[in-house]
C-alpha cells in the first residue's frame, strides 16, 4: 500500500504543479482517508452484555414500597425495555429485611406485601438476586426534608406565546447545615404532572442553607393540564441523597442537555447498583431513599 500510495501522490503533485499548495494538501488528505478506510463492527449492548436497570425508592411513609427492574436494550433496538422477571428482591436497614414480591400482572415490578416505612437518618440497602444467580446491591441514605408551611399557585399569561401557566411558590424553612437536597413531584387531580426527569424540579440548599424560602418559584404547570372547575394539586417534597442528585444531573447531561455543537464526549451515568459477584458487571439506574412532606391546594379555573 505504501509503494502505490507514494507513486499516486507523486503523480498528483506533478499534475497540480503551479496550483495552491493548500488545494494539494486537502486532496492528499482526502485520498489517504478514503484509501485507508476499514470497516469495524461494534457490539453495542447486545443481549449477551445487557445490564440490569433499577428504578425505585423507599420513603418514610407507611405504604407499599416499589422497585422496578428491567434490562438495558441494544443501542439500535426500537423495542421497549425488557422486564427482569423472576428475581429475588429485598430491602434491609432499620426495618431489618423485608421481601418484595413480583406483581405478575406487571412483570419486572416488585413490591412489599404490606405497608412498610423507612426512618430518617438510616441507610437502606436493596438486595437483588436475578434468576441467573447474579447478586446486586444498592445503598441509599434517608435524609431529612424541610417542613412545608404553604404553597401558592399564581397564573401568568405569556402574551407572545398566547399561552399561560401556573407557577407554584414554596414557603418553607431549610434545616440548618448544608447538604439537604430536594426533589418535587407534583400531582394534578391525582395524576403525576410529568414523569420526565428533565421537567422535574430538584435543588441543593448550597445557596440557601438554613434560610426561610419565602415564595420561591419551584414548578410550573401548563394551563392545558388544568380543567374548568376545581383542580386538586398535591406537591410531594422529597429529600434525595447527593448520589441521586449526581445521577440525575449526569443523566440529563447525557440525554436532554447533550447533542449540541459544544457537547462533551458521552460518558457513563453513575449508578449505585453494584454487582457483588467477583468480576461482575454493575447495573444501571438508581435506588433512592427519601423523606417526604406533602401539601395540597386547589386551583380554580373558570
Amino acid at each position: 500500500m505504501k509503494k502505490n500510495l507514494k507513486h499516486i501522490i507523486r503523480n498528483i503533485s506533478d499534475q497540480l504543479a503551479g496550483r495552491s499548495n493548500l488545494i494539494v494538501i486537502f486532496l492528499l488528505f482526502g485520498f489517504i482517508t478514503l484509501s485507508c478506510e476499514e470497516k469495524i463492527n461494534l457490539e453495542l449492548n447486545t443481549d449477551k452484555n445487557s445490564r440490569l436497570v433499577v428504578q425505585g425508592r423507599i420513603t418514610n411513609r407507611q405504604e407499599i414500597q416499589y422497585v422496578y427492574l428491567t434490562r438495558s436494550g441494544s443501542y439500535f433496538s426500537n423495542d421497549s425495555t425488557q422486564a427482569e422477571e423472576g428475581a429475588e428482591v429485598s430491602i434491609s436497614g432499620s426495618i431489618n429485611s423485608v421481601k418484595l414480591y413480583e406483581d405478575w400482572n406487571n412483570p419486572g415490578l416488585y413490591k412489599t406485601a404490606f405497608p412498610v416505612y423507612g426512618i430518617i437518618g438510616h441507610t437502606y440497602t436493596l438486595n437483588i438476586t436475578t434468576k441467573d444467580d447474579k447478586h446486586y446491591a444498592a445503598t441509599s441514605y434517608l435524609d431529612t426534608v424541610a417542613g412545608i408551611d404553604s404553597i401558592t399557585a399564581e397564573y401568568e399569561f405569556i402574551k407572545y406565546l398566547n399561552h399561560g401557566y401556573y407557577k407554584l411558590r414554596l414557603y418553607a424553612r431549610d434545616p440548618r447545615g448544608k447538604g439537604n437536597i430536594y426533589m418535587f413531584n407534583v400531582y394534578v387531580n391525582d395524576t403525576l404532572d410529568d414523569s420526565n426527569l428533565s421537567n422535574t424540579s430538584f435543588q441543593t440548599d448550597e445557596y440557601f442553607d438554613g434560610q426561610y424560602l419565602h415564595g420561591v418559584e419551584f414548578y410550573y404547570i401548563n394551563e392545558d393540564r388544568i380543567i374548568p372547575g376545581a383542580n386538586g394539586i398535591q406537591v410531594d417534597m422529597l429529600s434525595i441523597s447527593r448520589e441521586e442528585y449526581d445521577f440525575n444531573t449526569a443523566f440529563l447531561d447525557e440525554t436532554s442537555y447533550s447533542g449540541g455543537l459544544f457537547s462533551g464526549p458521552p460518558a457513563n451515568v453513575p449508578s449505585n447498583l453494584k454487582c457483588i459477584d467477583k468480576d461482575g458487571i454493575d447495573g444501571l439506574g438508581f435506588f433512592g431513599a427519601s423523606a417526604v412532606n406533602s401539601y395540597r391546594l386547589t386551583i380554580f379555573k373558570k
